[in-house]
């Protein structure tokens, strides 16, 4: 898998399937690759950087800004997207689940089959998550606590 940032022209130039794209706030762009298949994407942010991870062999997952997809780069296909209520902050994995975090929300995926299992509120704004045997404690402002279990 290969991953670079393009200019809005090489983008607009590429042939290749879009993932997601606002065209109306993008200012960066990106293109991911391998030998046979190329997706491309754009976002808000000039700061903020696309979060990529490799799932497993076959799965991808990329998230920025409101946007959250997983994708088979082998087979072309787009598995799972969703457009996020909240500013996309990171992902973690944990006990077969996904858990995509947002700045006032976590949303817990299975890892089999892609489908949302729940959705978390946050009080405030994430700063932290810790993973335990049997619970997530996750940490917002004002040192408030919300436990996952």
């Amino acid at each position: 898998m290969n991953y670079r940032e393009v200019s809005e022209l090489e983008y607009r130039r590429s042939n290749s399937k879009v993932l997601f794209e606002d065209t109306k706030t993008n200012m960066s762009f990106g293109i991911i690759s391998n030998d046979n298949h190329s997706y491309k994407f754009g976002w808000q942010s000039t700061i903020v950087k696309p979060l990529i991870k490799k799932i497993n062999e076959d799965f991808f997952l990329i998230g920025i800004d409101l946007n959250f997809i997983i994708f088979n780069l082998n087979t072309y296909e787009i598995i799972f997207k969703i457009t996020l209520d909240y500013y996309f902050f990171d992902v973690e994995f944990f006990n077969n689940y996904i858990y995509v975090i947002t700045q006032l929300e976590i949303i817990k995926i299975d890892i089999k089959d892609f489908n949302i299992i729940q959705g978390f509120g946050l009080p405030d704004y994430f700063e932290s998550i810790d993973f335990l045997e049997d619970s997530i404690i996750v940490t917002c402002e004002g040192n408030e606590k919300v436990v996952i279990e």
